[in-house]
């Protein structure tokens, strides 16, 4: 988290010289509780299914809704132990800055991973390069919209219950403006999972073994482009995007088997 916040600090110092200090971006707070269920359905197929929330906790008005949601399902299919491919239809609804304040999204979404093997080695490296293709609707007029992402998070596997990741993720929207069509999104989060029941005994008799799991993260949210561009601009006339940088903390549970 301490270092999330440096991170952010060190762009604005950046952004924000000494002799410029008109209109420095709020801190816009949300929490984000989710819940996950997923199943190997096959030797390298699984599936799995999600819905969270999110609810500002601080200045959600006038850009957003106090109250957003979006759930997903989709299939990964792992080509080794290193690759994969994934997709996934998700809905959202409530106006959630982060995701550009629409009031509903259907979301399509097909990408790739590619990670260090999960054996037991204390450091890991992965990246998801995904595309998203979303229906986009505010006040009653529908959208489409095209999203290309991709995210590279080093990973620190302490134990299967407790793992570090550090997330970093470039967003490019290409039918927004030069200034408010790159996002950067960045993070730590605490994970890890723990089996429930004999996990020897499922693991003998060739049933999957079922596993309970937690996560616990923050991440920041920011237009880097369009707070350099509204750096001098007093606070009246600045965009959404220039006038505030999204924390998002996130708590979830989730169930595999």
């Amino acid at each position: 988290m301490h270092r999330l916040l440096a991170l952010c600090a060190g762009f604005l110092a950046f952004a924000w010289t000494p002799s410029v200090l008109a209109a420095p971006p709020k801190l816009r707070v949300s929490v984000a509780p989710a819940a996950v269920v997923s199943g190997q359905v096959g030797p390298k197929l699984s599936v799995s299914g999600s819905l969270g929330l999110s609810v500002f906790t601080k200045d959600p008005a006038p850009l957003g809704s106090p109250v957003g949601l979006f759930a997903s399902v989709g299939p990964r299919w792992s080509i080794n132990r290193v690759l994969g491919i994934f997709g996934s239809y998700g809905y959202g609804w409530g106006r959630v800055p982060l995701e550009g304040s629409w009031d509903q999204e259907h979301r399509g979404t097909a990408g790739i991973y590619v990670g260090t093997p999960s054996d037991g080695a204390l450091v890991g490296v992965s990246n998801r390069t995904r595309l998203d293709l979303r229906g986009v609707q505010r006040d009653e007029a529908w959208r489409f919209r095209v999203r290309a992402r991709n995210e590279t998070a080093l990973v620190l596997n302490f134990k299967q219950w407790m793992q570090l990741s550090m997330p970093v993720e470039l967003l490019i929207s290409p039918q927004l403006s030069s200034a408010d069509m790159m996002q950067l999104r960045a993070g730590v989060g605490l994970g890890g999972s723990a089996a429930l029941g004999d996990a020897e005994r499922a693991a003998a008799r060739g049933r999957p073994v079922a596993r309970i799991r937690w996560l616990a993260a923050a991440r920041a949210g920011f237009w880097p482009v369009a707070l350099f561009h509204g750096r001098d601009l007093p606070r009246a006339d600045l965009s959404s995007t220039q006038g505030w940088i999204d924390l998002v903390i996130t708590t979830g549970v989730g169930v595999s088997f």
